[in-house]
């Protein structure tokens, strides 16, 4: 394949803005990427809302989550939420981030390898937000309340 969409092509990290239609597609991804996989349980749309719900959950009093898309040409092929617990950042006296909600869309790569081949591409794509943020450690163990 030639163009925006071809595997090598350039990958464009968006963050997820405040219109209901951006959130949407970071919400609705897995459905495309897990399609065929006819194991996966997808989870209830208003229980991820929830997660990032700053009435509803906790987390938010003492920390921050961002939200980003990654695109190759107009197609959505990967998603991942930064965040930091500025509390713990505090009683561990350091300045790190974490990421939860990995998803890449396993159709851009062929597998068995897409994850490690995806993971190498996308992933310091995340990373260069976060230092951009001041971030110097990075965890990839997911977001409080052990979603992933």
């Amino acid at each position: 394949m030639i163009g925006p969409r071809a595997l090598g092509a350039p990958i464009d990290i968006r963050a997820v803005g405040e219109e209901k239609g951006d959130q949407m597609d970071f919400l609705k991804l897995p459905w495309k990427i897990y399609t065929e996989d006819h194991n996966w349980v997808p989870p209830m749309i208003t229980d991820v809302e929830t997660i990032f719900d700053h009435k509803e959950n906790i987390f938010y009093a003492h920390g921050e989550a961002k939200a980003f898309i990654a695109y190759r040409g107009n197609e959505m092929v990967g998603r991942i939420v930064a965040a930091v617990d500025h509390r713990a950042n505090r009683y561990h006296n350091e300045r790190a981030g974490f990421f939860g909600f990995f998803e890449v869309d396993r159709t851009t790569e062929p597998p068995p390898r897409f994850r490690c081949r995806q993971a190498m591409v996308v992933r310091p794509r995340y990373e260069d937000h976060a230092r951009a943020d001041g971030f110097s450690q990075f965890r990839w163990d997911g977001l409080p309340g052990g979603r992933v």
